[in-house]
């Protein structure tokens, strides 16, 4: 299970101002910009997938960057 807590929100920033590894909010949902073989893509931390539609480099959207921590547990 995923546990997401909203603290406050950031101003906006150019979705292509991110690099690989910064954390942001894109529609509501928690990303991070990930790269696979050199290309960076958009992946949706909270279910595991990309968003293969947005492409990070060059992109104007604004998005929020946050500050975001994953943590786990293993067995109980």
């Amino acid at each position: 299970m995923i546990k997401i807590q909203s603290e406050a929100y950031n101003r906006s920033v150019r979705l292509s101002s991110l690099c690989v590894g910064d954390t942001f909010l894109l529609e509501g949902n928690v990303c991070m910009i990930a790269s696979r073989n050199g290309h960076p893509f958009v992946l949706d931390l909270s279910t595991g997938e990309d968003y293969p539609q947005v492409n990070p480099t060059n992109n104007p959207r604004p998005v929020v960057p946050i500050d975001c921590e994953l943590s786990y547990k293993v067995g109980d």
